[in-house]
């Protein structure tokens, strides 16, 4: 089992069968793997992965329309990788094992069934071209490129599959070359005035090859297919990077140093912003047939896609370095919420409860130096985050839409470790470690007061009860200790629960009136009654771990009104919010009836698992 540094602790989804569609979970973040992880909470079964990121810094991107595929190079994990067009099912192809080596362009020949790819060796300085079959098998080694004096790198592939031939663009020789596609008669076709070439595309049926001359020249050229015939097509462009081109636009996009991808038409007119990026973007691809652009960088969402004209941005892979420190379920909009951060990169996601449907909701502006945390009002549903900013501290908000932003100055604060909303109070309960203590403030910020403090231990985890008017919290200290008080603070006991190891996350269970916490000591999650019952370690965690924010929501898929049960009262409802097989987009209360994995319906699938909870 993989070492877990846990973020997030969320428990969701009641259910009276063992069916998988109406199966009980209990729900965390790892930031050792920037992973979202869920096991049900009976512990019958292991944890599995519905957030995971796959990539670190991809040189490469090339896609596979016609399979529904994407493949990309890592610089960084040193992966040659594929997924499908919406960034699920990765599978590594080759790595370093293999003897890949700092891998760079990508191209694929859907049609020859061929992956080809450029690496390089920096001690013998040698670049190379490989190919492959489209699952990394049978490789073949197209080109090798010495030079006496330079390391021959090549930065980018194109194909014209009309006329067999493999261009590629090489720094430490300056110059743009092809070949057949197996590596023969290969030839220069640009030198001379060239600075670093990076991104190149051809267009076969317009006879033509576009390609980025960076460095001292900052601009867009384009030759006929045998190099003649060069031109400029965009110049004065800050260091530009990546290219595609939208043919049936009349349109070459590129990205640039300044963070941005831009486009323009084939004369160089026209230019257009299509999307800022806050890091830097290296490879762009195109699919014409659904409208859109893809493209591959670095930070937290490496690998994005967009609409031709810079809409409907999506994000597709995650980075393995950003950190989830805060986490929310709510299973009757049927689905979670989770932020991210990398650098001083914010972001706010949400997806299905399967981890399907990823979403960006908000990312934050220059003005933020660091956030955490994650909690929501359901009464307002409004999602809170507090976030470091340059002269003071805020807790920032959002709907759970995505709509709706407000910030307002916390003051007294300072390391907020974890928090959660008190809405019958308007109350922010946190636990802090400037000071160390549980605070409180109101929701619409202000001076934060001392709610409990020990000079002994720092409160960890903390959790509420609304409908008793308790706040609950941990002390990982030497007393190993879940204590709780009313609302003001008053009224303080040491709950008895078994079997406690430095506790630090906690989430409470109104339903069924247990509390779940994370165990950093063993580590494992447990659950217990508040009188200690009940009992259970939910998943054991064996590695080392670090805690961080903390949601709550569990709730019976199904049990729409709550009742603890199943019943007929449901069924009245699951009648109503019946859609037959059509793929009619399900909205609350409806979306509690799409039972995993969900498809956006409520129809004969999910009527099975509704009737086998009934």
């Amino acid at each position: 089992m993989k070492s877990q540094a846990v973020a997030g602790l969320v428990c969701v989804c009641l259910s009276a069968g063992t069916d998988r569609a109406f199966a009980q979970y209990v729900y965390w973040a790892d930031n050792s793997y920037s992973t979202i992880y869920r096991a049900p909470t009976d512990g019958s079964r292991a944890e599995e992965a519905i957030i995971a990121p796959s990539v670190w810094s991809p040189r490469g991107l090339a896609l596979h329309t016609e399979a529904d595929r994407m493949y990309w190079t890592d610089r960084e994990r040193v992966e040659l990788a594929s997924a499908d067009l919406s960034g699920g099912g990765k599978v590594v192809l080759r790595s370093a094992e293999d003897g890949l080596m700092n891998p760079g362009g990508i191209a694929v020949d859907p049609l020859g069934g061929k992956l080809y790819w450029s690496e390089v060796n920096y001690q013998t300085r040698t670049g190379y071209i490989r190919r492959s079959d489209l699952n990394g098998g049978a490789v073949e080694t197209v080109a090798t490129l010495t030079h006496a004096f330079a390391t021959r790198e090549p930065n980018a592939l194109a194909l014209d599959l009309i006329h067999g031939m493999l261009y590629w663009t090489e720094s430490g020789a300056w110059q743009v070359r092809r070949a057949n596609l197996d590596g023969s008669n290969s030839e220069v076709v640009v030198t001379g005035g060239v600075g670093v070439p990076y991104g190149i595309v051809v267009d076969a049926v317009g006879g033509k090859f576009y390609w980025v001359n960076g460095s001292s020249q900052q601009r867009i050229e384009r030759n006929n297919l045998d190099g003649s015939g060069r031109e400029i097509v965009v110049a004065d462009i800050n260091g530009p990077i990546g290219i595609a081109l939208d043919a049936a636009r009349g349109r070459v996009i590129w990205s640039d140093s300044d963070q941005r991808i831009r486009s323009a038409n084939l004369s160089g007119a026209d230019r257009r912003l299509l999307y800022t990026s806050t890091d830097r973007v290296w490879t762009l691809a195109v699919e014409p047939a659904a409208d859109r652009l893809y493209w591959a960088g670095e930070g937290t969402a490496p690998i994005q896609s967009s609409k031709l004209d810079g809409t409907d941005i999506r994000e597709l892979v995650l980075h393995y370095a950003a950190a989830t420190s805060g986490l929310v379920v709510l299973p009757e909009d049927g689905n979670l919420w989770w932020t991210r951060a990398l650098w001083g990169d914010f972001r706010l996601y949400r997806s299905r409860l399967d981890g399907s449907q990823i979403t960006l909701l908000f990312q934050s502006d220059e003005g933020v130096v660091s956030a955490r945390g994650l909690a929501v009002d359901r009464v307002q549903r409004r999602l809170y985050w507090f976030a470091t900013m340059e002269i003071d501290y805020e807790l920032q908000s959002i709907a759970l839409d995505g709509t709706g932003f407000h910030a307002y100055v916390a003051s007294g604060l300072d390391g907020v470790d974890d928090f959660v909303i008190e809405p019958s109070t308007s109350t922010v309960f946190t636990v802090n470690h400037v000071p160390c203590a549980l605070m409180r403030l109101p929701q619409s910020g202000g001076q934060a007061v001392t709610h409990y403090a020990d000079p002994k231990t720092c409160p960890a985890g903390v959790a509420v009860d609304s409908a008793a008017a308790r706040v609950f919290w941990s002390e990982p200290g030497m007393d190993h200790r879940i204590r709780t008080s009313d609302l003001a603070g008053l009224n303080v006991e040491t709950l008895p629960l078994p079997e406690l190891a430095s506790p630090t996350l906690l989430t409470f269970e109104p339903l069924t009136q247990e509390l779940y916490w994370f165990n950093m000591g063993i580590p494992a999650i447990r659950r217990a009654k508040l009188d200690g019952s009940n009992a259970l370690d939910v998943a054991r965690l064996p590695s080392s771990v670090s805690p961080g924010g903390l949601g709550v929501d569990l709730r019976r898929p199904g049990d729409l009104d709550q009742s603890g049960t199943v019943d007929l009262r449901d069924y009245a409802s699951f009648q109503n919010c019946f859609t037959g097989s059509g793929p009619n987009e399900v909205s609350a209360p409806c979306v509690f009836f799409d039972a995993e994995p969900t498809d956006g319906d409520v129809d004969r699938t999910d009527f099975a698992a509704f009737y086998a909870a009934l």
